[in-house]
């Protein structure tokens, strides 16, 4: 049904006259009258107001059918993450900057699109003029979120994820605005107390979860940082027990050993100590913790995230859930370069224990 008829059609419905209607919308009663028989059309600007005294959407009167709309978008929006997700972020950043030609109001098309930019930049492969125009793009995309998004979920992701983009192009003051702009108040807490019985139950463990990797993560983050000058920020020492705080955070939340996700922070962490004591020349602790950091690579590069779900107590019941960074190559393909061209393990590399671990590590390399 075009425009016109669909204005005629609400206009009877509401025992309207042309006139009538034309003195609501400020015009002369000849206009609706073109209107009606397709003549020509209202203007963009009319619409909202049409709307308004029909009590009815915009996409209504434009004809556009809501459900196929959003199952369309829907639609593309999982295709796309399949891509990111299996690492050919360059054709999900296309499929989602094509997609909102055709739905430019979509908003969660938009935060979809802001988020790809985002890995796009980060990748290994990416030069420091790409680097710029990505995350340039991205905060284009979130400040449009920002603007106009009435959607509190959205906004909350647009918002974190300007934290990390808006810093990478100069932009630190206007992130700092925003997270001073937001209430002081938690949505989890808040949530645990309104929820009853198993929601109220499922809600306290997630919490705890979220909570616990937080904690292990960012016990991570800072064991691994650096002064200025480029030294470490702590003594090998401290690290050690900084990086073997955080592997007992998770050990502690997952007693099961189904780490999954946060497998890649466990390979992370022993890697760390595992360089910690290559570089001492320590053998023994060199292997123990290469050993750890190979098994948990394994398992992050290996869960089928469709499939899997938790056993240990706390997370018990739930699917894994992480966003997978990796490129074109998964996280065993990424040890091995990094074992192959680290001079301080050149001493363990006739040791049949060392050479087992690069065995297994091929095994689940998705580039051998």
């Amino acid at each position: 049904m075009s425009i016109g008829s669909t204005i005629k059609k609400l206009r009877h419905e509401r025992d309207m006259t042309q006139e009538q209607l034309a003195e609501y919308l400020g015009i002369t009663a000849n206009a609706v009258s073109q209107w009606e028989c397709n003549k020509t059309a209202p203007d963009i600007s009319q619409l909202p107001i049409l709307a308004n005294l029909f009590e009815v959407t915009t996409d209504f009167l434009l004809g556009v059918n809501v459900s196929q709309k959003q199952t369309a978008i829907e639609q593309i929006r999982k295709e796309a993450w399949h891509l990111c997700n299996t690492g050919d972020k360059a054709t999900a950043v296309q499929t989602m900057r094509q997609a909102l030609i055709i739905y430019p109001n979509s908003y969660q098309m938009m935060s979809d699109l802001a988020v790809f930019l985002y890995q796009r930049a980060f990748q290994q492969n990416c030069t420091q003029e790409e680097f710029e125009s990505f995350c340039t793009e991205a905060a284009a995309v979130i400040d449009k979120i920002l603007a106009g998004c009435q959607d509190l979920k959205i906004q909350g992701s647009a918002i974190e994820l300007a934290c990390s983009i808006y810093p990478a192009i100069g932009r630190y003051d206007d992130a700092l605005r925003l997270i001073s702009d937001i209430p002081d108040i938690s949505k989890d807490e808040m949530l645990a107390t309104l929820y009853t019985g198993d929601k109220r139950l499922a809600h306290i463990k997630e919490i705890i979860c979220k909570s616990v990797s937080t904690a292990a993560d960012q016990t991570i983050w800072l064991a691994s940082q650096e002064k200025a000058d480029g030294s470490p920020l702590f003594d090998e020492e401290t690290q050690i027990t900084l990086f073997k705080k955080a592997i007992s955070f998770f050990k502690t939340l997952y007693e099961a050993e189904d780490f999954f996700f946060d497998a890649e922070s466990l390979a992370f962490a022993e890697k760390h100590l595992a360089n910690i004591y290559a570089s001492r020349k320590d053998s023994d602790n060199t292997l123990l913790h290469l050993a750890e950091c190979v098994k948990y690579t394994i398992i992050f590069d290996t869960y089928d995230e469709t499939k899997e779900t938790y056993i240990s107590i706390i997370p018990y019941g739930r699917t894994p859930v992480g966003i997978n960074w990796n490129q074109q190559w998964n996280t065993s393909h990424e040890m091995l370069i990094r074992l192959n061209q680290d001079d301080n393990y050149e001493f363990l590399k006739d040791n049949k224990t060392f050479q087992t671990l690069i065995e297994q590590l091929k095994q689940t390399d998705n580039m051998q």
